[in-house]
C-alpha cells in the first residue's frame, strides 16, 4: 500500500517537471545562438531610446532629443550623417562610412526639429515666405476732360400758343432729342465748344369727327459752355435753329386729307446739370469713355407760322380746292430735356 503511494507521487512529480520543461522550451528556443555567425550582435540603445542629437560643433543640442523617427524629406544640416531608419541592419565594425551629405539634402528618416526648436537650434535656419509684392498703383494725375460727347434722350415741350390747340389737348409735345457736342477749348475747369441738336415729335387731336395732327422737326447748332467737376458738369447752351412743321387734317367731308407745311426760325436757351454715372477704359483720371445722366431746362423762342391747309395734289383729279386757314402757330415755350450722354 505504501509502495503504491510512493509510485503515484513519483508519477505526479515527473508529469509536473515535464510540463514546466514544455512551457520553458519556446523561450529558450527564441534566444539567438551566440555562436551563429549569421546573427548580428545587437547594439545597446541610449538611456532615452534614441541617439543623441548634437550641433555642428559637436556639443549636444539644448533641450532637443530625437524621439520617434522623423518625417521623410526633413532637411539635414551640413556635415552631419543621416540618421539610420528604424529596423535597418547595422553596418559591421570597420566598414566604410558614407560621406557627409551636402547642405539641404533630403533623406528618408532624417531628423526634423519641432517648430518650437527652429528659433534655438543653430543647425537650422527658418525660411520665411517671401512677402507678396503689392500691385502697382494706378497712375493718377489731374482730371482730363473729354472733347466730344453724344446725347440721346427726350425733349418735353410745352407750347403757350392758341395756334397749337387744334393739334393737342393740353399743349404738350414730347420729342426725341439727339445732340452732339464738340468742346475743344479748355481753360482749367471751364470749357467752351459747339453743339448740334435735332428734335422730332408729333401731336394729334380728335374733335367733331376731324382728326388733326402736327409733326415738328427742329434742327439747331450753337454754343456750348460748361464748368467741369470730377463727377458733375454744369453747362449752358444757346442754340439757334430752324423749325419745320407738317400739319394734317382728315375730314370725312373731304375725299383727300388736307396738309400744310411751313418753316420758321427758333432759338433755345437752356442750362443743366450732368452727373457722371460710370466710366470705362484707361486710368482713373483719363477714362476712355464716361457715361452721364443729364437734365436740362430752358425756354424756346420761335417765329410765327401761318397754317393754311389744302388737299394734296393728285394728277388724276384736276379739280381745284380752296384752303382752310387755321390760327397761326408759334412753337415757343418751356423746354425740358432728359438724356443719357457718352463722352470720349
Amino acid at each position: 500500500m505504501r509502495l503504491g503511494y510512493l509510485r503515484m507521487g513519483h508519477l505526479w512529480i515527473g508529469s509536473a517537471a515535464l510540463s514546466c520543461a514544455l512551457l520553458a522550451a519556446p523561450v529558450v528556443l527564441a534566444q539567438p545562438d551566440p555562436d551563429d555567425p549569421t546573427v548580428a550582435p545587437a547594439e545597446p540603445a541610449s538611456e532615452e531610446g534614441a541617439p543623441e542629437i548634437v550641433k555642428e560643433d559637436g556639443s549636444p543640442a539644448d533641450g532637443v532629443t530625437e524621439g520617434a523617427a522623423g518625417a521623410e524629406g526633413a532637411e539635414v544640416p551640413a556635415g552631419s550623417a543621416p540618421a539610420a531608419a528604424p529596423g535597418a541592419a547595422m553596418a559591421p565594425p570597420g566598414a566604410a562610412t558614407a560621406p557627409p551629405l551636402p547642405p539641404g539634402a533630403q533623406v528618408p528618416g532624417a531628423y526634423r526639429p519641432p517648430p518650437g526648436a527652429l528659433a534655438h537650434d543653430t543647425r537650422y535656419v527658418a525660411v520665411r515666405p517671401k512677402p507678396e509684392e503689392p500691385e502697382p498703383e494706378e497712375p493718377t494725375g489731374p482730371y482730363v476732360p473729354h472733347w466730344m460727347s453724344a446725347e440721346v434722350g427726350v425733349r418735353n415741350f410745352v407750347i403757350f400758343n392758341d395756334g397749337f390747340e387744334p393739334y393737342s389737348e393740353d399743349g404738350f409735345m414730347a420729342q426725341g432729342a439727339f445732340a452732339f457736342n464738340f468742346v475743344p477749348f479748355h481753360f482749367g475747369d471751364f470749357a467752351l465748344g459747339l453743339t448740334a441738336e435735332y428734335d422730332v415729335g408729333q401731336s394729334s387731336h380728335h374733335i367733331r369727327n376731324i382728326d388733326s395732327s402736327m409733326t415738328l422737326h427742329r434742327l439747331g447748332a450753337g454754343v456750348h459752355a460748361q464748368y467741369l467737376f470730377s463727377r458733375l458738369r454744369l453747362f449752358a447752351r444757346v442754340t439757334p435753329g430752324a423749325w419745320h412743321a407738317q400739319g394734317s387734317i382728315n375730314d370725312d367731308a373731304f375725299e383727300r386729307p388736307l396738309a400744310a407745311t411751313k418753316w420758321t426760325w427758333g432759338i433755345d436757351a437752356t442750362a443743366g446739370l450732368a452727373v457722371r454715372i460710370g466710366s470705362a477704359g484707361g486710368p482713373s483720371n483719363d477714362r476712355a469713355v464716361r457715361f452721364w445722366l443729364l437734365a436740362e431746362l430752358g425756354y424756346g423762342f420761335a417765329g410765327k407760322m401761318d397754317m393754311s391747309f389744302s388737299p394734296e395734289e393728285d394728277e388724276d383729279d384736276p379739280r381745284l380746292y380752296g384752303a382752310v386757314d387755321l390760327p397761326p402757330m408759334r412753337p415757343a415755350g418751356l423746354v425740358n430735356r432728359l438724356a443719357l450722354a457718352l463722352s470720349f
